[in-house]
């Protein structure tokens, strides 16, 4: 009577899709809230490897004289 038709019931992938992206969505905003603690540790770092940077001045002073 009515050309409308009844809606398909949705399919088990879309749940799984659905599911997939909420976990997604999770572990994207617990990376997220690590984002100051790794630029903090990387700052460290870059410090250290700064201060700690005599490899080429011992090198030069190792060399054999000629």
């Amino acid at each position: 009577m009515w050309p409308f038709r009844r809606k398909a019931p949705p399919r088990t992938d879309v749940f799984e899709a659905q599911e997939a992206k909420r976990a997604a969505t999770t572990d994207l905003e617990k990376v997220e809230s690590q984002t100051e603690e790794v630029r903090q540790i990387v700052n460290s770092l870059e410090r250290r490897r700064i201060k700690n940077n005599f490899g080429d001045a011992l090198v030069i002073a190792m060399e054999a004289r000629k």
